[in-house]
């Protein structure tokens, strides 16, 4: 080997990489030349002006970048032909092998804990981009037998996925590994599900987080960009719950009485449950408020599902009157035949509907099944209880702001979210809209929630519960008990406790509904093959 002025070597004709390498490859490469120095010489072969370059094109291109004078490099006899060095020239691109992403990994490691390299320059060293060097470097918070089982596999896991597993215990990411592995393989996939723990985001706080009385520890998640919101999140839910509902009863008695903290439902929502003489509207909640303004604010803590530690503010009107009703001299008396089950069991039904929708929302979500989760996004919007804009443009991305600033920059640029976290969001998004039909369930999604029920495959929880049947008449308990072989004698809470477990087929109501009425579209048989754009265009009309 020896040092040749740069000035002498020239580009060959025959090199096998004709297509350009992309800048970041570039860039990387000579940041680690620039680090470490060219560890391996360029291979040239002579000629009459100097040299040709057979093997070694990019190193020589970032030797040239960094201002260098002369580059190691061996020499090669000359050949009469080009054979030789066209084949040295593909061998030299094609059969390197990439280094396992574990293996770099542990190289970073290795460098900066052993060797005293910042992460940037352990990065510049091996030539991998900042980015990927921070989210490997962080690997090391995973148990040494999760990384061992990581480095059998031909390629990582989604990034996702192994952010769920480093954010556990080691403990319970090793658990969660001997659980999910096969025979031949790991269930990446169920691991992380087994490494899932309940994590609020600090972005839903309306509590300072950052000050020295807040007793709430968040935790940062390295794999989360710089600017992401969410980047900080806390296990400790209890602790955070208390502290929200704590700002918010702090919010309202700083209202001077345009406010009211209201204690969280599990049964209702919070539009559902106002104060007696309120309904609420979708106003949105004001600043400042004129003096004779008559609406109201109800807020509360939410304490499950997908917005949990959300503060979900309601703005509420006092209800009108309504005008006594007159009898005519003409109208007849009817009868009507009582319903066997309450208006609130109907309800309490239209919520395990709801939740059974949310739960299988989230299954969709966690699968990161894109497709789906684009399908029931496109049909929530047919929801009766989404408005997208009205006269007084009270609707649009009010309600949804905070979800628009996962997708938006504060400079209006478009904000990069994975597959995965697009399907966690449109999940969300639903989630918030969808609601059943129920007794007295008003601001209802009408049959569309029953149509996204069946695209994603809901079932209808059990309902031979003691909730449930406490809302069902005595005769309805006897026709069941008659019906499923149970003793129908004695008291109604003796009928009752008989039936509780002991009915699994029995659903008072079910999903399903029938389909949209005064649209079919049957395309002809030429057009079976048409393209999304003409599918497009025939939705739009």
């Amino acid at each position: 080997m020896t040092m040749l002025a740069i000035d002498t070597i020239h580009e060959s004709t025959d090199n096998a990489r004709r297509i350009a390498s992309d800048k970041l490859s570039d860039q990387a490469l000579r940041m680690s030349i620039q680090q470490l120095g060219m560890l391996q010489p360029i291979l040239v072969q002579p000629n009459g002006d100097g040299y040709t370059v057979v093997a070694g094109h990019r190193r020589l291109a970032a030797a040239r970048a960094l201002g260098w004078e002369e580059v190691p490099a061996v020499t090669l006899l000359t050949t009469k032909d080009n054979v030789h060095t066209v084949a040295m020239s593909a061998a030299e691109n094609m059969v390197r092998a990439p280094m396992h992403p574990v293996d770099t990994w542990r190289a970073i490691a290795t460098l900066k804990e052993d060797h005293d390299y910042s992460l940037q320059g352990a990065a510049d060293a091996l030539g991998v981009p900042m980015t990927l060097a921070r989210r490997l470097y962080h690997l090391a918070s995973m148990a040494p037998e999760v990384i061992d089982a990581l480095a059998a596999e031909s390629e990582l896991p989604q990034a996702s996925t192994l952010r769920t597993i480093s954010m556990a215990p080691q403990d319970v990411q090793l658990k969660a590994l001997t659980q999910a592995r096969k025979k031949d393989h790991v269930d990446w996939w169920s691991v992380a599900q087994r490494c899932e723990t309940t994590r609020i985001p600090a972005s839903r706080a309306i509590f300072p987080i950052h000050q020295s009385e807040c007793s709430v520890r968040f935790d940062e998640d390295l794999f989360a960009q710089a600017d992401d919101i969410d980047r900080f999140s806390t296990t400790d839910v209890a602790g955070f719950l208390k502290a929200q509902r704590a700002a918010l009863d702090a919010q309202a008695r700083a209202s001077k009485g345009r406010m009211t903290a209201m204690p969280w439902s599990r049964t209702q929502r919070l539009c559902d449950h106002l104060p007696k003489g309120w309904q609420a509207t979708y106003d949105v909640r004001r600043v400042r408020w004129a003096k004779d303004d008559p609406r109201h604010v109800f807020a509360t803590v939410i304490e499950e599902g997908f917005e949990l530690g959300k503060v979900e503010y309601i703005v509420a009107t006092p209800k009108k009157d309504r005008p006594t009703a007159v009898p005519s001299d003409i109208e007849t008396e009817a009868v009507h035949e009582r319903s066997p089950i309450t208006k609130a069991t109907y309800d309490r039904l239209a919520i395990m509907k709801r939740q059974e929708v949310v739960s299988r929302l989230t299954r969709v979500a966690a699968s990161e099944n894109a497709a789906d989760m684009l399908r029931a996004l496109l049909l929530c919007l047919s929801f009766e209880n989404v408005a997208l804009w009205d006269a007084d443009r009270r609707y649009g991305a009010g309600p949804y702001r905070d979800l628009a600033r996962k997708l938006v920059n504060d400079d209006g640029s478009p904000r990069y979210v994975t597959e995965a976290e697009a399907c966690w969001l449109a999940a969300a998004t639903i989630a918030r809209v969808v609601k059943f039909e129920g007794g007295d369930a008003t601001n209802t999604s009408g049959k569309q929630a029953e149509w996204l029920a069946a695209m994603i495959g809901a079932e209808m929880p059990r309902c031979d519960t003691a909730d449930i049947l406490k809302g069902v008449s005595k005769d309805k308990l006897i026709e069941l008990a008659r019906l499923y072989g149970i003793d129908e004698t004695g008291k109604t809470s003796d009928i009752r406790a008989r039936l509780v477990g002991n009915m699994p087929e029995w659903r008072p109501v079910d999903f399903g509904a029938a389909g949209p009425s005064g649209y079919h579209f049957q395309p002809e048989a030429e057009d079976e093959d048409a393209s999304g754009s003409e599918m497009a265009e025939e939705a739009a009309s």
